[in-house]
């Protein structure tokens, strides 16, 4: 975890302070890192604003911001006592606030987002937000979703991981996803699980009356594919094992969609460490949905890590071309110059 030392942390609600600053302050203290906190806030014309009598749109937008600048500062305040490096701004500009603040991180270099997770209302099925799914999905840096009941230490950090690939670009993602998941569990004196899920490729096909394939060979089929793969995965984790801290692995059998999430609710996960893999051309784009199908599904904590080459279809606007992008609005609050 001493990779992250420049933190943004997304405050959804400035009237109260997200556990998301309390994790990304912990982290700081520990390795010198310094945070960040932001509020996005929509961007709107003077013809979307309302009208108060006495009161002037651009009075409401200024009121607004400068409440959310005041909140912001307050929570910021309580984790410089601590001795952290904090300051936080507020981002104002286009409709869409995981625009801004995928622009932000662009800007200002961070290497880590922390949220708190917000379902939407009354979708309490639903542990993800809109906002929460766009950074999963397109932010550049790894993004850490917590849950809302998250306790202060995640006691079980599952990884998962995919070994089984040709493509150097995803076993470097696998080394990235290790070294998070177990820096996690070691800071926090936490268990490290390691999930693998897999299927012997074809076995539909040779289990149809055109193969004609003997089940006792099927099986044995099945249990070299089951053998080869479990010693990928110690291949792997070998290295992360010490006499005081062990790691546990789990093979789990069939369509990663399918079984991951029943997995993490079997093993009690307080936090998955997983990769969004892009390798399609198209940015933002998570390969084969299946990482798209456990976001959905789960209901632990998710630090999402993207492959190294990954674009964000986000881009910073075009002062030059003047496009029409809307202006961003970013202001220190009681802190240090942008970055």
């Amino acid at each position: 975890m001493d990779r992250f030392r420049n933190i943004l942390v997304v405050v959804d609600d400035t009237g109260r302070r997200p556990a998301a600053l309390a994790r990304a302050a912990a982290l700081a203290r520990r390795h010198g890192a310094r945070v960040t906190a932001v509020h996005a806030m929509k961007g709107r014309g003077d013809h979307e604003m309302p009208a108060f009598d006495g009161i002037s749109a651009c009075e409401v937008q200024r009121i607004e911001r400068e409440t959310c600048v005041e909140e912001l500062a307050e929570a910021v305040a309580a984790v410089r006592a601590e001795g952290v490096d904090a300051d936080a701004r507020l981002l104002v500009g286009t409709p869409f606030p995981f625009i801004e603040i995928i622009r932000e991180v662009i800007r200002g270099g961070y290497d880590l987002v922390i949220k708190d997770a917000r379902p939407p209302h009354g979708l309490v099925e639903r542990f993800f937000s809109s906002l929460d799914l766009h950074l999963l999905r397109k932010c550049p840096v790894p993004v850490w979703i917590l849950k809302p009941d998250e306790r202060a230490r995640p006691g079980r950090v599952v990884a998962a991981v995919d070994p089984d690939t040709v493509d150097p670009e995803h076993e470097r993602l696998n080394g990235v996803i290790l070294d998070l998941a177990a820096s996690v569990a070691r800071q926090d004196g936490g268990e490290l699980h390691v999930v693998h899920a897999w299927r012997l490729f074809g076995e539909n096909a040779f289990r149809s009356h055109r193969f004609r394939l003997p089940a006792a060979r099927l099986d044995a089929m099945i249990e070299q594919e089951r053998a080869r793969r479990a010693a990928l995965v110690e291949a792997l984790v070998d290295e992360y094992r010490t006499p005081d801290f062990a790691v546990a692995v789990h093979l789990i059998k069939g369509e990663p969609g399918e079984v991951l999430p029943a997995a993490l609710r079997h093993l009690r996960a307080d936090l998955v460490v997983m990769g969004t893999v892009a390798r399609t051309g198209v940015p933002g784009f998570i390969i084969g949905n299946t990482a798209e199908t456990v976001l959905g599904e789960v209901a632990c904590s998710v630090l999402a890590v993207k492959p190294s080459g990954f674009e964000s279809p986000v881009r910073l606007p075009d002062a030059v071309a003047g496009s029409g992008a809307a202006m961003t609005i970013s202001r220190p609050v009681g802190g240090r110059a942008h970055r």
